[in-house]
């Protein structure tokens, strides 16, 4: 019997190096190096204030460098920005991605309450004037909850500077992420591209 030409081999041996940091990295003929941190270090990088959006999504923004900023997912830069004091309603501590990004990547903040939001998002966020859309994320149970404004049409309006088109996502009750507020933008782009082409993908856990 013949092996079909699509059948699944074992990759060739490679050679994983422990860096000085105790991270590992693993060099690959397909994606190049590869480099593994532990969960606990990713967490301690970000420091106390932001340690619980750390430990929620490691994966979407990496681990804190000396320099102040992380690699995260598809190599978004993020950094700490937390509120300030004439930010009512912005949540007690603040992840903020691709704030200067100038290739074309979407936007977000994640925004921290140390509890679920005893207000809407809609009325944080939105002045109490928004459009209200479940949506479902492998990595959540139940439905997140995208808001936008009221007069953001998901299909047809492009996010600019002048005009952003801005999508919250919050998590369902019971959700242990229930805390936090996920804000993003993608500028030249619509909330709906936002959520077929990056939430759906994005590591949410």
């Amino acid at each position: 019997m013949r092996e079909p030409s699509n059948a699944c081999r074992a990759n060739g041996p490679t050679t994983l190096t422990l860096l000085p940091d105790g991270r590992v990295s693993r060099k690959t003929d397909v994606s190049g190096l590869i480099t593994y941190t532990s969960t606990d270090a990713l967490i301690a990088s970000w420091g106390r204030d932001d340690a619980a959006i750390a430990r929620a999504f490691p994966s979407l923004i990496g681990q804190l460098s000396a320099a102040g900023t992380a690699v995260g997912w598809q190599g978004g830069s993020c950094r700490a920005a937390d509120p300030g004091p004439d930010e009512a309603g912005q949540g007690a501590h603040r992840v903020r991605c691709n704030a200067d990004d100038a290739t074309g990547q979407p936007r977000f903040d994640l925004l921290d309450f140390d509890t679920r939001p005893g207000r809407s998002v809609a009325a944080l966020l939105f002045g109490g004037d928004a459009r209200i859309t479940p949506v479902t994320h492998p990595d959540v149970a139940g439905e997140l909850t995208v808001t936008t404004a009221a007069a953001v049409d998901p299909a047809r309006t492009q996010d600019t500077e002048a005009h952003r088109a801005l999508a919250a996502v919050s998590f369902p009750d019971g959700d242990p992420r229930s805390r936090f507020v996920m804000v993003l933008r993608w500028p030249g782009h619509t909330v709906n591209n936002l959520l077929t082409d990056w939430l759906e993908r994005a590591p949410l856990k």
